[in-house]
């Protein structure tokens, strides 16, 4: 079971991945809507709305709010499966960990869920997914700056998605799960890859110009991951201090990917290659993992799943669990995985 958020228009008639458009205009729908999908032997994936005919946003839903709802009380009673609608859980000892994932640039809905189906097996992790218009059709660059404006069309429907969920959800979740000797046994991180950290860097730089109540730091989430982003590397000084996750941020960069250095050509340095120009200082609660050295690195973009390196997996199990009190994310790793305390930035060796 994935759950899906998105302000995709709806295809009429249509059904699978099919259910929401690809990016016709960069605005998306007005609405953003709650979905259900799970894996369909003949169709790939089914994709159920809820409602079934939605007239109004998610959030002023009942029937998805009772959704969520339905989903704490399941994990209350420790419910754990591998099922297409189970609700995961990785071992008992663990808590319920969920995935808030935004895809980055050409992303469509059949690709965003193999991803996230495989974020689900790998991690033993229940995934929410932001889907959004970021696979217009066009010649380059022209495609990709309609992707652009689709982020920023989508960053205000995301505000209001993320306070919601906070509402609905994850705060729900956290008191229904804490544990006087397990501790919560509830988390939620944010995964934002690529050109969906655009999101994030939007939704951030206008926190200054809206009144309190509308602001989101994102302070919701245990970890705030942000892989290989594709933001002007220039520019993270300004935003990537005032992300308040729980635990961590985590910015990951890797010189030689692939996709970010064609990003460069017509963009400024991106994040996700280079964070010279940032001071990790400056965000005592943010650590950068460079992986350009990593074995197997290669011109890789993304590294959460199916990436055969064992030490990057350990790390990204780590940044999407968390660690135990005192346990750096190398704690088991020194040799290969040096930990510069001055910078907060752990680089692998090339040896």
């Amino acid at each position: 079971m994935i759950l899906i958020l998105s302000d995709r228009e709806i295809t009429p008639n249509g059904s699978g991945v099919n259910t929401f458009e690809p990016c016709i205009r960069p605005q998306g729908s007005s609405q953003v809507l709650l979905a259900m999908a799970t894996p369909d032997a003949v169709k790939g994936w089914g994709v159920r709305i809820i409602p079934s005919n939605p007239v109004q946003n998610w959030s002023e839903s009942n029937i998805c709010t009772n959704q969520f709802e339905t989903m704490i009380k399941r994990m209350v009673a420790n419910e754990s499966g591998f099922g297409t609608d189970s609700i995961r859980r990785r071992t008992a000892i663990r808590p319920y960990a969920w995935i808030f994932f935004i895809p980055g640039y050409t992303s469509n809905l059949r690709d965003s869920l193999a991803k996230a189906r495989e974020l689900e097996e790998s991690y033993n992790a229940n995934v929410i997914l932001y889907s959004w218009p970021a696979d217009p059709t066009g010649s380059e660059p022209n495609r990709y700056h309609t992707a652009e404006q689709a982020s920023h069309f989508s960053t205000a429907k995301l505000r209001n998605t993320l306070k919601h969920l906070n509402t609905v959800f994850v705060s729900p979740a956290r008191d229904a799960l804490d544990h006087e000797i397990l501790g919560n046994q509830f988390r939620i991180c944010l995964l934002a890859h690529s050109l969906g950290n655009r999101l994030l860097e939007t939704l951030i730089s206008q926190n200054d110009d809206l009144p309190e109540t509308e602001r989101e730091d994102l302070s919701m989430f245990d970890s705030i991951i942000l892989h290989q982003a594709d933001v002007d590397a220039s520019r993270a000084g300004t935003w990537i201090p005032k992300v308040k996750a729980r635990e961590k941020v985590y910015i990951t960069t890797h010189l030689h990917d692939r996709t970010l250095v064609i990003s460069d050509w017509i963009n400024a340095t991106r994040l996700g290659t280079d964070i010279l120009n940032f001071d990790p200082m400056s965000a005592p609660k943010t650590d950068v993992v460079d992986l350009t050295h990593a074995e197997n690195s290669g011109n890789e973009h993304w590294f959460f799943t199916g990436f055969s390196n064992l030490i990057v997996q350990l790390i990204c199990e780590r940044m999407v669990y968390g660690t135990n009190p005192g346990e750096q994310i190398n704690s088991t790793l020194e040799t290969k995985v040096p930990f510069n305390k001055k910078r907060h930035v752990y680089e692998f060796t090339s040896a």
